[in-house]
């Protein structure tokens, strides 16, 4: 067994605080069962928190197969905009206006607008510190397996040189064809005049994101690697949307003693981590990738 240390960069952080009992969360995450919802995370109690030692350790079991969940936050980070700013390119058009099948079947053209202006973002934006740090730790990551998995639908983490890449959300670099579902990649403006590569047909394309009421990609993937989990770090999400916002649950109850972190500037409170660092993505993934990749007294 390695011994790992980690000193919370925050006086708020919790290190090896006790942890309420939860229920183990038992709902197979499948391809068949499961729409991208919005749900309100469970919460910790009062107290929950802990003694805040500053320099505790954790002790963790033999590391092998690790799992890392990002979200919003961390490409916010780089000056892409959310859906929860107060201003930007959200704060012009309603969620059900842009991001569900409905609205694509009512006005196509606004929809398309929308996700224009997105792609277009994507070349003002740059990868930051904490993408960089989390595709040195893939490249370094020898002890077994590793994949990343991304709510977001910008390419930071591929520019930053990360590989074992799942995006569940779908991409902004991507179309997809109604009519014969093949995918194309395409970086600039898309309409409804457009005309399928693959099949012909016009009208038919479309974003190939996932909208609110669809389900995530690679669900199946992300259910074996999470049970096979001996670390799950979720990065800048808000555990609102579902299923991601049970992917830590997930894990920690794999029966493999996988051990949890949430690196977040304003932590969710949920249950399920046993440790956190209330940092801005930028430092805390860093000091994350520390910890994880070099046992106390190892250079």
């Amino acid at each position: 067994m390695h011994q790992y240390g980690l000193s919370s960069p925050s006086q708020n952080a919790r290190n090896n605080a006790s942890i309420a009992p939860v229920k183990v969360f038992s709902a197979k995450v499948s391809s068949s069962n499961v729409g991208m919802v919005l749900v309100k995370p469970k919460l910790r109690q009062r107290g929950i928190w802990g003694s805040q030692r500053r320099n505790a350790s954790l002790k963790m079991p033999v590391m092998r197969n690790i799992v890392i969940l990002t979200g919003a936050g961390i490409s916010a980070e780089s000056g892409i905009s959310t859906f929860r700013d107060a201003n930007g390119l959200w704060e012009r058009y309603r969620i059900e206006d842009v991001a569900s099948p409905d609205a694509f079947r009512r006005d196509p053209d606004t929809v398309h607008r929308f996700y224009n202006l997105r792609r277009a973002q994507l070349s003002s934006v740059q990868p930051n510190a904490a993408h960089l740090a989390l595709a040195a730790l893939e490249r370094g990551w020898t002890e077994g397996d590793f994949l990343l998995i991304t709510q977001n639908v910008d390419d930071l983490h591929e520019r930053a040189g990360s590989q074992k890449l799942l995006h569940m959300h779908g991409e902004l670099l991507k179309l997809r064809c109604d009519g014969c579902e093949a995918v194309i990649r395409h970086d600039g403006d898309a309409g409804t005049d457009m005309a399928c590569t693959a099949c012909g047909r016009r009208k038919t394309m479309r974003p190939d994101i996932v909208w609110f009421g669809e389900v995530p990609f690679g669900l199946d993937q992300t259910s074996k690697a999470l049970l096979q989990a001996d670390i799950f770090a979720a990065i800048g999400t808000s555990g609102m949307v579902y299923p991601a916002a049970a992917f830590a649950e997930r894990a920690k109850f794999n029966g493999r003693g996988c051990v949890t972190f949430e690196i977040n500037p304003e932590p969710t409170g949920a249950l399920v981590f046993d440790q956190l660092i209330a940092q801005p993505a930028t430092l805390g993934v860093p000091a994350f990738v520390a910890a994880v990749s070099h046992p106390l007294g190892t250079p």
